[in-house]
């Protein structure tokens, strides 16, 4: 039987680089889609998603 993980990526849309990324078990402690765990700087613009196509959601933030 395998196990099931998710990855947690962010990407600098002016570069196209990969400026974050974490794989976590999917259940359990520390796994879960929560953006927190990524660090956000003065000024970055953040756009989520998740829940795959059955339970979807989207959110757009801004740091000042």
């Amino acid at each position: 039987m395998g196990s099931v993980w998710r990855a947690h990526y962010s990407l600098c849309l002016s570069s196209l680089r990969c400026d974050f990324f974490e794989v976590t078990p999917a259940g359990g402690a520390g796994g879960g889609e929560v953006l927190a765990r990524f660090p956000v700087r003065k000024g970055d613009r953040i756009l989520a998603g998740g829940g795959g196509p059955r339970n979807s959601w989207m959110v757009g933030l801004r740091r000042p």
